[in-house]
């Protein structure tokens, strides 16, 4: 068996002779003694395998020392010896097979690297620990993303130079295989998403609706949209690769960008709610039947349609390995005033949805909770949302009932579930910030470039929105920037 030392060697003075014997490095002179040979060539690693661009490259040369543990297909491990002659030869590849390769910036965006020459930055590892790169075709859709943790040699053992490596360090090639699996056992596999998504300019939708409520009286910041579902799913696709499934739940016709495929799924509303409850036009109601849509993963997250994703996240972000979920709530306590409001008559729907919550958790549960989710993405158990629904049936019919928001629902997800889960010990709270961005504050989030600095925020409608052109052309710029590749929602 070879030692640690030897196995990160031989592998990575293999790929480095090979990789500058074919692709030299233009600007950088190796010393003749590291120019050692060894019998293994870089063919025999590949072996069988049919390369066609980067990402089969990376599948060949992948230590899989994190995979295993982390059970991410995305996750890469290298030795950060041979990482500046992988990268070469990367950007050669992928420019000869009409690729791109993108690596991310400590500035928050994707830096194009073809025809690039390697330099130190190339190599220092984000925020999430790894290398994130973008593979991206020529029509600007992401072909595949990878994390690539960078490992460095010492004496009796190898390192990930990751802070945050679900695996940092091990002292022989058979301990990695076991350690894998052993924890590979508690990861979980499949994590879907779930949106729920309206479009008020959607004839069918604006009929169903005039023959319940005078059009005139709907609120345009309600339905207000600029296409934030199509760069959402993107943020999806480059920040959170690992997502199985992507649903879109809703009652109108898909945009003409959409596409659906085998992992990104449209879903109507009559293929789920009862024939009782339709048509709705209630959010808090809609958001009750989430959990029954067919073929969704046990663990899923629901994601608003102005949720993004400004940082790169795993699944023990949003579960553990037990299969609890992480709910984040805001770090301070506002039931009391919000039941205030309610008490004099000027709370609004969703306000009243989380009083009437709180209540009756204190009424069933004898625990008053006070502090609501953030405007940021709610992590759901299947089969504890069904027991919710049992647990609470009266009023979740209630609720299901009001074909509008009224003053009498229940904010089941948004709101209920979470405190639900927590009381029995099947979520757990966490503090982390996220930002909600208003068509009042849109310009100190860009100048500030407070996106960098947090992993979710919400572009959130309201308060006359809807007819503020600035901040529709923000929205608009912002997004196309800052997401720039096609996802497979997409056609």
């Amino acid at each position: 068996m070879l030692s640690p030392r030897s196995f990160i060697d031989k592998l990575a003075i293999e790929i480095r002779d090979y990789l500058n014997n074919r692709y030299p490095v233009r600007h950088m002179l190796l010393a003749r003694k590291q120019a050692n040979s060894w019998d293994a060539t870089f063919e025999k690693i590949f072996a069988g395998k049919s390369i066609a661009g980067v990402g089969d490259v990376l599948e060949s040369i992948n230590l899989s020392l994190t995979r295993p543990i982390s059970g991410l297909k995305s996750d890469v491990d290298l030795g950060a010896t041979s990482f500046p002659f992988i990268f070469e030869a990367m950007v050669r590849l992928a420019d000869a097979s009409a690729q791109t390769m993108y690596i991310y910036g400590s500035d928050g965006l994707w830096k194009n690297l073809n025809n690039a020459r390697f330099k130190a930055w190339v190599q220092k590892p984000t925020s999430s620990g790894a290398v994130e790169l973008a593979i991206v075709d020529a029509s600007r859709a992401l072909v595949s993303r990878h994390s690539i943790h960078l490992w460095t040699q010492h004496q009796s053992f190898i390192q990930s130079r990751s802070q945050t490596a679900p695996l940092k360090k091990v002292r022989a090639e058979k301990s990695i295989k076991s350690s894998a699996r052993a924890r590979n056992q508690n990861t979980i596999s499949e994590i879907d998403v779930v949106y729920t998504w309206v479009n008020s300019n959607d004839a069918n939708w604006r009929e169903m609706v005039s023959k319940y409520k005078d059009l005139s009286q709907i609120d345009p910041d309600r339905f207000d949209q600029t296409d934030e579902l199509k760069f959402s799913i993107r943020s999806i696709e480059m920040y959170a690769p690992w997502v199985r499934k992507v649903f879109v739940f809703s009652n109108c016709n898909p945009p003409e960008w959409f596409q659906e495929s085998e992992r990104v799924k449209w879903v109507m509303h009559d293929k789920v709610i009862p024939e009782q409850y339709l048509p709705t036009f209630n959010s808090h109601a809609i958001e009750t039947f989430l959990h029954q849509i067919s073929g969704l993963s046990e663990n899923f997250i629901y994601f608003n349609d102005d949720f993004f994703l400004s940082g790169f996240v795993r699944p023990t972000d949003f579960f553990t390995a037990q299969g609890q979920t992480i709910c984040r709530l805001e770090p301070y306590g506002t039931l009391p005033y919000l039941a205030e409001l309610r008490t004099e008559g000027v709370a609004e729907e969703w306000q009243c949805a989380a009083v009437n919550g709180a209540e009756l958790m204190l009424m069933k549960e004898n625990y008053y909770p006070t502090q609501i989710h953030r405007h940021a993405p709610y992590a759901f158990s299947r089969s504890l949302y069904g027991e919710l629904e049992v647990a609470y049936a009266a009023e979740m019919d209630a609720t299901r009932s009001a074909r509008f928001r009224s003053h009498e629902d229940f904010s089941f997800s948004s709101f209920l579930y979470h405190h639900y889960a927590i009381n029995r010990r099947f979520s757990i709270p966490v503090s982390e910030d996220s930002l909600i961005v208003r068509h009042t504050n849109f310009k100190p989030f860009l100048d500030r470039k407070s996106y960098v600095k947090v992993r979710f925020f919400c572009l959130n409608d309201g308060g006359g929105s809807a007819s503020h052109q600035q901040y529709k052309k923000f929205k608009s710029d912002f997004l196309n920037a800052h997401y720039p590749f096609k996802s497979k929602a997409e056609r």
